[in-house]
């Protein structure tokens, strides 16, 4: 691997006015057409520009362990703009002490030209696996992890950029404890400017019904508790996109559902699996990474992006919500009939680590979450066409399946269910 002295002549080698091919924007060009952002105003910026460093000062004043281990650093992509993803990889190179970078793997999800990732490893511990056909997020990270030689896992989305001394503090969090999944601060940068933009550092991943995720502010009692603003916070669940995770743990817990198609809902099977199962997510932060936020998907989903999600968080309410998918299902009815594979494997793996029901969760990880009284819930006929849900309960199993029937009459009136 090249020493940190190599870095230069490294870039010298590496051609990257040859390797961004910018093209040249003509009036009436639309630059947000291919990935959803501002793409002229991406190449027009250098990808070794400085960003603010919007860590709380205290955060200067944190020792790490000094043996921290390298990480293998996973960045998974489908059609991602070259200017992003170079940006992405050389603020780590930039950013990051040399030695705890075990590799950097690029794991390209069947883009449409396969050079996006080739050409990149002439850069220092840069590495390249391309996937025959589309695979989505979850497949090619399961995959990325697979050939990872670290003993932890750094997880990055390719449209972002890393501030100062992001890892350590990471790092440091995991070799403490390594059932602790943790993850940075995601700052902002902007879509159509790509400013950096400090984001509010009190804030954790929380959710509704829907298993629609959210970032909500800490509550006076829980910042009144924060006494350090340095201190990490537990958050019942993280975004997804940036984080690390000892190597050995993720292949423990089940790594990823391969099941799951594209992109949607794998943070939320990350994260009860992670909390019911032994271990604990943390939000650092004196670790911060810029990450550009789109209002759309650029790419395709072969089944629709409501479908794919609506499958995706089906499959984590099956297995990890117990008695509460009720409520899922509640907020989003037309998940009912649709299909979501088989889960035998997944319940196999949540018995095998004898993991907490989901109302432990709710009562020790995220209280916060109101269940609905029944006044809130709907009663009455749920139907389709000439389908009613109704429940369907076996001999000697505790929770009812839900299921979509023909209609019943009874004394001329449809049978109603309840929700």
């Amino acid at each position: 691997q090249p020493s940190e002295a190599d870095w230069d002549d490294l870039w010298e080698q590496f051609d990257e006015r040859r390797y961004l091919n910018a093209k040249k924007w003509r009036v009436g060009d639309d630059p947000y057409k291919l990935y959803a952002f501002n793409q002229r105003e991406s190449e027009r910026i250098s990808s070794n520009r400085a960003v603010p460093d919007t860590r709380h000062l205290r955060c200067n004043l944190l020792v790490y362990c000094t043996d921290l281990p390298p990480t293998s650093i996973i960045i998974t992509f489908h059609n991602e703009a070259r200017s992003t993803l170079l940006r992405t990889i050389r603020s780590v190179l930039n950013r990051t002490p040399m030695h705890l970078i075990q590799e950097i793997i690029l794991v390209d999800d069947f883009s449409s030209d396969p050079d996006d990732c080739k050409l990149l490893i002439k850069l220092p511990k840069v590495k390249c696996v391309r996937n025959n056909e589309r695979q989505g997020l979850v497949r090619s990270r399961i995959q990325g992890a697979g050939i990872a030689q670290g003993t932890t896992l750094t997880f990055l989305d390719s449209h972002c950029e890393v501030n100062r001394d992001w890892l350590q503090p990471l790092l440091h969090r995991v070799k403490e404890d390594y059932t602790r999944v943790v993850c940075p601060v995601i700052d902002i940068i902007n879509l159509d400017t790509f400013n950096y933009i400090e984001s509010a550092s009190e804030l954790r991943g929380g959710f509704d019904w829907s298993l629609h995720f959210q970032w909500e502010q800490l509550s006076p009692e829980q910042k009144a508790r924060r006494l350090d603003p340095t201190e990490p916070i537990r958050t019942p669940i993280i975004a997804g996109g940036l984080f690390v995770i000892d190597k050995a743990w993720f292949d423990y817990l089940g790594k990823y559902d391969s099941e799951m198609d594209i992109w949607g809902g794998e943070n939320f099977e990350m994260s009860f699996r992670v909390w019911m199962c032994g271990g604990s997510l943390e939000i650092i932060p004196c670790s911060r990474v810029g990450h550009v936020f789109r209002k759309k998907h650029p790419y395709i989903f072969p089944d629709g992006n409501t479908n794919t999600y609506i499958k995706n968080t089906k499959r984590t309410a099956e297995v990890w919500m117990d008695e509460y998918k009720q409520y899922y299902y509640a907020a989003r009815p037309f998940a009912l009939e649709r299909p979501f594979g088989n889960i035998e494997n997944r319940l196999s793996l949540r018995k095998n680590l004898q993991c907490e029901s989901f109302q432990w969760y709710l009562k020790n990880v995220y209280p916060e979450l109101s269940i609905p009284k029944d006044s809130l819930i709907q009663k009455g006929n749920i139907r389709q066409r000439q389908k009613c849900l109704e429940t369907q309960k076996r001999k000697n199993q505790e929770i009812p399946n839900l299921k979509l029937s023909p209609c019943i009459k009874i004394k001329g009136e449809e049978a109603k269910s309840q929700v």
